[in-house]
Parts: structure tokens; C-alpha cells; sequence
């Protein structure tokens, strides 16, 4: 899944390797995250990892305007 992530961010999105690499990780890292993240109720988690994918995209669209 992680290689499915980044080779979307990198040919979809034109991010570079290393920046696709390091966005798909942190996404990745979040979602698995729940099962031992207390912080957020099972019924939470859905709109918290949609913030997580908005604020990618929010990044991958800077990254991409100032290039």
C-alpha cells in the first residue's frame, strides 16, 4: 500500500520521490495508528484521517504551485 501511495503522490500529483516517500509514510503511519491511539473514539477516526489527507493535499498543491 505504502508504494501504491507514493507512486500516486509521485505520477498524479508530480511530487517528487522523496517528498511522495515521506507523505505516503505519514499518511500510512496515521491510519495504522488507531487501534492504539486512544485519543480519538472508532467513530472519530474517519474525519481525522480525512483532515490528514486534506492537509497532504494542501501541501502537494503548495508544492506544486511554487515549482
Amino acid at each position: 500500500m505504502w508504494k501504491l501511495c507514493q507512486q500516486i503522490l509521485d505520477q498524479q500529483y508530480g511530487l517528487p520521490s522523496e517528498a511522495a516517500a515521506e507523505s505516503a509514510t505519514n499518511f500510512l503511519r496515521a491510519f495504522r495508528a488507531r487501534p492504539d491511539d486512544d485519543s480519538f473514539a472508532i467513530d472519530e477516526w474517519p474525519a481525522h484521517l480525512k483532515y490528514i489527507c486534506r492537509m497532504v493535499k494542501i501541501k502537494i498543491s503548495l508544492f506544486v504551485s511554487n515549482a
